[in-house]
């Protein structure tokens, strides 16, 4: 909308990453890609419609210890806040984790 604010707390950073992904109590792995993250939260792109208000872990594929940057977790603990259906790339939804507090990279 033109003159609209963007009102989130964090902001986004764009980033293109493989991703495994998991609920909190199950041990089945579903696989995606990383499409931006916050200090609060990331998107991801899967072909799971994961369940709102669940909690996920999130496993970067790319895990650096030692770095700065989101690749310096090699995991991430959260909860689904939203889906979005899109079907871009083979990847049918879009996902927002919210983590539990702020990470600082």
């Amino acid at each position: 909308m033109p003159g609209s604010k963007d009102r989130r707390s964090f902001k986004r950073y764009p980033y293109k990453t493989p991703v495994e992904v998991r609920y909190e109590n199950k041990g089945d792995i579903h696989y995606g890609q990383m499409r931006n993250y916050s200090n609060k939260g990331m998107c991801i792109e899967t072909s799971e419609p994961f369940k709102l208000d669940n909690n996920v872990y999130i496993r970067m594929k790319e895990y650096h210890p030692g770095r700065k940057g989101v690749n310096s977790y090699e995991w991430y603990g959260g909860k689904v806040r939203w889906v979005r259906e899109e079907g871009e790339k083979g990847m049918d939804f879009v996902v927002g984790i919210q983590f539990p507090s702020p990470m600082m990279y």
